[in-house]
């Protein structure tokens, strides 16, 4: 009973997968590369600088990649769409409060990466610039895959969630 229970777990989670993948158009690869791993130290800020300086041309390109996806999907002009979900939202005293490590790294990236504050805050927003995406275009995308299983007994928790991420980022992962 005990490896029947492993076996429908593994198969959810591979059907959860296989779901969520399918909804990803096709992209033409090339060789498959290793994902940089890059050691960053320090406190925010000073990572922040060290990310936007060490990957400043990967972070130009693929913001590049972001602003013409966005003005496909949606017919108009990226800097616009993106300047008004900045002034129209209001995240940065939550993410100074809950994590302001992070939103100090942010601006650590703007600063070195030659972006701009608001292009590096909002990219960092997937999941919220997504909702005010689908908002304008009036449909729901799916974005995200999640799932968990209750404790029971000694067994713990299990929860977990990707990210299904435009296909414009491909091959544009780094491990920090």
């Amino acid at each position: 009973m005990k490896h029947l229970k492993r076996y429908f777990f593994a198969a959810f989670l591979l059907s959860v997968w296989c779901n969520s993948y399918s909804q990803q158009p096709a992209v033409k690869t090339g060789n498959a590369k290793n994902v940089p791993v890059i050691e960053l130290q320090g406190n925010g800020y000073q990572r922040g600088l060290q990310h936007g300086k060490l990957l400043k041309t990967e972070i130009a390109e693929l913001y590049k990649k972001w602003k013409k996806d966005i003005e496909t999907n949606t017919n108009q002009n990226a800097d616009t769409l993106i300047g008004h979900f900045f002034h129209s939202t209001n995240f940065a005293p939550a993410i100074k409060k809950w994590t302001p490590e992070i939103y100090d790294e942010i601006k650590g990236i703007a600063k070195s990466s030659g972006q701009t504050y608001k292009d590096v805050y909002c990219f960092q927003m997937a999941d919220e610039f997504w909702v005010y995406l689908d908002k304008i275009r009036n449909k729901e995308a799916n974005h995200c895959s999640g799932m968990g299983v209750a404790a029971k007994g000694a067994n713990p928790t299990y929860i977990a969630q990707n990210l299904d991420a435009e296909s414009f980022m491909n091959g544009s992962q780094v491990l920090l």
